[in-house]
């Protein structure tokens, strides 16, 4: 390849290249393994990767049920947990209510 630095163009000698190329190309192939059987134990390794993937997704999904059954297990005792507690402050703001009443009653007929 030679550059012409009067006109700014290059020639390139195609015929030289090409041999070049053609020199370099049985040290290439004998450099680079068989490409289809790299391709295939790549792809082997690949779906390895991905079944093992699936696996644990499967298992992240189960375990991620398991959280929402125990979830809504706690929802329901906190539901009941505080109907309990009201029905307490029911209970307890009538029996303060009662014995205001009773008071009030006892002091109204003595006075």
């Amino acid at each position: 390849m030679r550059i012409n630095r009067q006109n700014a163009s290059m020639e390139v000698n195609w015929g030289a290249y090409h041999q070049k190329l053609q020199a370099k190309a049985p040290a290439r192939a004998a450099a680079k393994p068989n490409f289809a059987k790299t391709v295939a134990t790549n792809w082997k390794s690949i779906a390895g990767r991905n079944d093992k993937a699936e696996t644990v997704r499967k298992d992240l999904d189960g375990k991620m049920k398991n959280l929402e059954a125990q979830d809504r297990l706690g929802n329901f005792e906190i539901q009941s947990l505080m109907s309990a507690y009201n029905q307490a402050e029911t209970l307890s703001s009538n029996i303060q209510k009662k014995s205001s009443d009773t008071v009030n009653g006892a002091i109204g007929k003595i006075g």
